[in-house]
C-alpha cells in the first residue's frame, strides 16, 4: 500500500546535556514517565526519565525549526531538564485589576549616598 502523505513523520532523539543551553530550550508536552534506578539512595524516593514531544518556539531560525509535517520527541529526559514557565502575559502582574502602588523611599538614604558627583570612597 502507498503511505498516506498526511501521516506525520516521527523522529526520536535521546536527550543530551548540551540541550540545556538556553537557546535550545523549547516548549514540550510530557508524553511518558519512566521510573529509573536510584542506586538505593535512601534520600531519593524515585527518579524519573521522561519522553517529551518537542515543539518550535517563535524565535527559532528556519534551519532550527522542526519542519511542518514532522513530530519530534526527546527521550530519556531527566526531571532537572524540564523547566516550567508561564506563558507570556498570563501571570497575575498582567491582570487589569492587579494591585499597583508607588513605593516611596523617603529619606531612607544619607545625603552622601545621593550625591552622584561625590568622588569620595
Amino acid at each position: 500500500t502507498d503511505e498516506d502523505d498526511s501521516t506525520p513523520q516521527r523522529s526520536v532523539a535521546p536527550w543530551k546535556h548540551e540541550m540545556m543551553k538556553a537557546r535550545n530550550l523549547r516548549p514540550c508536552i510530557i508524553v511518558k514517565r519512566d521510573e529509573v534506578a536510584t542506586n538505593d539512595d535512601p534520600y531519593v524516593d524515585a527518579a524519573y526519565d521522561y519522553i517529551v514531544q518537542v515543539y518550535n518556539r517563535p524565535s527559532l531560525d528556519k534551519e532550527e525549526q522542526i519542519p511542518d509535517g514532522q513530530i519530534h520527541y526527546a527521550s530519556n529526559v531527566p526531571r532537572h531538564a524540564i523547566v516550567f514557565s508561564d506563558k507570556i502575559y498570563t501571570t497575575d502582574q498582567h491582570l487589569e485589576n492587579a494591585f499597583r502602588k508607588e513605593i516611596g523611599l523617603g529619606n531612607l538614604f544619607p545625603d552622601q549616598w545621593k550625591d552622584a558627583s561625590s568622588t569620595q570612597r
